[in-house]
C-alpha cells in the first residue's frame, strides 16, 4: 500500500513529498470479499475507551444507497455497533451504538475522501465523545457514552451488514488496528506510519503482510487471527 509522508522544510522553497510502500494489502471486489475476526468485540467489551484504525483505498464512485462501502468495524444492529463506512460518494460516516434502545452516535465528514487514494482513518471513543480522524486530522466529533458489553460480535474488514444488505468495499484496506484505549491525535499521527509491535492498548493488529493464504494474522501478539473470504493480496 502506498502512503504519503509529508515533510515541510522551511527554507527558500522546500516542500517535499516522500512516498513509501509496505509489502502487501488486501483488495476487495465490492461484491463478496471481506475479512472476519470471530468474537472480536470481547477485546473491547466493558471498556470506557476504544479505538479502531486503518488504511483504505476506495474505488467506488457511486456509493449511494444501497451501494455503500463498509470499511471496517463492528455491526450487529443491536448493541455493538462501532464502525466506519463510505456513503453518498465521498462521505465518511462513523457510528457507535451500545444498546438497541439507544440512538446511534454519528459523525459524518462530507466530501472528505476521493477515489484511487489511500486514507488513514481512526475512530476514537473516549467515554464522552466519538471522534473521527482522517489522515491524522480531526474531521468531526459528537457526544457519546456507555460501554459495549456484547462479547460475541465479529470484527469485519471490507463488509458491514445492514439487515439483508451487504455494504461491501470496492477498494483496498491495510493495517487495521483495534485498541482498548482512546488514542490521542498525537498517537494517531505517530502510529499511522509505524509498524506496530504491541503498543499500549493494542489488542488486535492485522497488517496484511502475509502476501498469500486465507488467514490475516494478528500481529499484536494476541492471536486474534482473521479469516479472509475472497479478498486478493495486493502490493
Amino acid at each position: 500500500m502506498k502512503k504519503l509522508f509529508y515533510f515541510i522544510i522551511f527554507s527558500i522553497i522546500s516542500i517535499y513529498t516522500v512516498e513509501a510502500q509496505n509489502s502487501h494489502s488486501l483488495n476487495f471486489n465490492g461484491q463478496s470479499d471481506y475479512i472476519e475476526v470471530i468474537d472480536a468485540s470481547a477485546m473491547i467489551s466493558n471498556s470506557d475507551q476504544m479505538s479502531i484504525t486503518g488504511w483504505v483505498y476506495p474505488r467506488n464512485t457511486n456509493s449511494g444507497w444501497p451501494d455503500f462501502d463498509g470499511f471496517f468495524g463492528f455491526r450487529n444492529e443491536l448493541d455493538a455497533d462501532f464502525y466506519l463506512l463510505q456513503l453518498d460518494n465521498y462521505k465518511v460516516e462513523a457510528r457507535l451504538r451500545i444498546s438497541l434502545n439507544d440512538y446511534f452516535s454519528i459523525v459524518t465528514a462530507p466530501n472528505s475522501i476521493s477515489t484511487e487514494t489511500w486514507y488513514h482513518l481512526a475512530l476514537i471513543y473516549d467515554g464522552t465523545n466519538l471522534i473521527l480522524y482522517i489522515n491524522g486530522i480531526e474531521a468531526g466529533s459528537t457526544s457519546a457514552s456507555g460501554q459495549i458489553t456484547n462479547e460475541s460480535v465479529p470484527l469485519k474488514v471490507g463488509r458491514l451488514v445492514f439487515q439483508t444488505t451487504n455494504f461491501d468495499l470496492d477498494g483496498q484496506a491495510d493495517e487495521v488496528g483495534l485498541w482498548n484505549v482512546a488514542l490521542t491525535a498525537e498517537q494517531i499521527q505517530d502510529y499511522m506510519y509505524a509498524d506496530l509491535t504491541g503498543e499500549e492498548g493494542l489488542v488486535g493488529y492485522w497488517n496484511f503482510n502475509e502476501g498469500s493464504g486465507d488467514t490475516a494474522n494478528d500481529a499484536s501478539g494476541n492471536d486474534n487471527d482473521g479469516l479472509i473470504y475472497g479478498a486478493n493480496w495486493s502490493t
